[in-house]
């Protein structure tokens, strides 16, 4: 059961003889205010660490006229944190989108006269810009990492920051009391060293479990299933 964000600064300093906090998010108090940023600053860490799954996000598009397809990435999608690579598709005709182009080969094509049917992308300026015979009409779809790590209690709105005590994290929320509490010693002057350690073994778990490995294949492309010569587990004798 995921506990709540009071509960997580409450366990991060239990047993060091201090005085449980009994307010975060509007707490006043010294010891309120520090645990409060200590904790954002370890939710940023974690969601550096790693694209999260259950921090993954669809977003999608209806293609335009012109290059510029959307003119501020971070604007049109508020809690847009970063891309999920190789994640870009034209539903519309079926293809994936080519990129993200480097400037070198964007000018390339640019200044190329001929106009393939595939859509090359790059990212420049926070824009996402288009190039190749584009319809108007076309749904492109592609993922990005959303920076909303918690949620209320009831879990129907996520937030990138927390709006009260009873809020719950999205992150593991062990990892963030582990976290919390190798920051809050360090800020004040403690031993860390084994907190610390603590959190960098339980963060490598948690990333290497987050989501089930994809099955290698010997077969070139998107998908691999039967009718489609993939390769069988076994058998090649006969």
């Amino acid at each position: 059961m995921t506990i709540s964000v009071l509960a997580i600064a409450q366990r991060a300093v239990g047993g060091m003889g201090i005085h449980l906090p009994t307010a975060l998010v509007a707490g006043t108090d010294t010891l309120s205010i520090q645990l409060r940023h200590l904790l954002a600053d370890t939710a940023a860490d974690v969601m550096d660490r790693h694209d999260w799954q259950v921090l993954l996000t669809e977003a999608s598009f209806t293609t335009t006229s012109g290059d510029t397809q959307i003119a501020n990435i971070k604007s049109t999608y508020s809690d847009f944190l970063r891309w999920q690579d190789n994640t870009e598709f034209n539903r519309s005709q079926d293809r994936a989108l080519i990129g993200s182009a480097s400037p070198r080969s964007w000018q390339a094509a640019k200044a190329s006269l001929t106009v393939t049917p595939e859509y090359h992308f790059r990212i420049r300026g926070d824009a996402l810009l288009l190039y190749g015979n584009t319809s108007t009409t076309d749904e492109i779809y592609f993922e990005y990492l959303s920076d909303k790590w918690v949620t209320d209690s009831g879990r129907s709105t996520k937030y990138s920051t927390m709006q009260a005590d009873t809020d719950l994290p999205l992150l593991d929320d062990q990892l963030l009391v582990h976290g919390l509490r190798w920051r809050f010693k360090r800020e004040n002057g403690l031993e860390y060293g084994e907190s610390y350690r603590e959190y960098e073994r339980r963060l490598k778990n948690l990333i290497a479990r987050d989501v089930p490995r994809e099955p290698l294949s010997l077969v070139p492309g998107r998908f691999a299933s039967l009718g489609d010569g993939s390769v069988s587990d076994g058998q090649f004798g006969s």
